[in-house]
């Protein structure tokens, strides 16, 4: 999931370890970045996800 995360930020023009998402670059498509930032959402719910579950199984919860 971080892969992810931190390709999508490289491709942004971020350095792919910040947390923050990169501004729209210059020339980009806003429906292009708007894709970009709904696939990033996607996949940082994905990872917040399997977190819990990890967390919820390791303290017992699960």
């Amino acid at each position: 999931m971080f892969s992810q995360q931190a390709r999508i930020r490289r491709r942004l023009g971020g350095d792919g370890q910040a947390d923050d998402f990169p501004d729209r670059p210059k020339g980009m498509h806003w429906k292009t970045y708007q894709r970009f930032a709904d696939q990033y959402e996607a996949a940082e719910r994905r990872h917040d996800r399997l977190i819990n579950e990890h967390l919820a199984t390791w303290l017992g919860v699960a």
